[in-house]
């Protein structure tokens, strides 16, 4: 299912800031949406910077453009794919729990 304006995101992230804690739908969608564009979005980002390096190899210039650039590689690599690699791994041991025993503590009851 896909959404251009991926209004479902908006409503997940006032349902997590109301109830002051995420949900399994939160940490679903972290864990899909961070294993799949983050990765590609580092790719396309990692290869913008370069060829912008290259560009500006000879005047030895930083443009905000090449400074933002390397902030949302950054912010990409160091925040999004981490993330969605931790809500896997809530989201592994939730169920795990509940296959565990007959009365599992469930994180996301509340």
């Amino acid at each position: 299912k896909s959404e251009v304006l991926q209004a479902h995101v908006f409503v997940l992230a006032v349902r997590v800031w109301t109830r002051g804690s995420p949900d399994k739908d939160w940490f679903e969608h972290q864990a899909r949406q961070g294993r799949t564009k983050g990765p590609v979005g580092a790719s396309i980002h990692l290869f913008a910077l370069i060829m912008d390096f290259f560009h500006r190899a000879l005047d030895f210039s930083v443009s905000w453009g090449t400074a933002s650039l390397a902030l949302s590689t950054t912010m990409l690599l160091a925040v999004m794919i981490p993330g969605a690699v931790r809500a896997q791994a809530v989201l592994d041991v939730t169920k795990a729990s509940r296959e565990g025993s007959d009365t599992p503590s469930n994180i996301f009851e509340s």
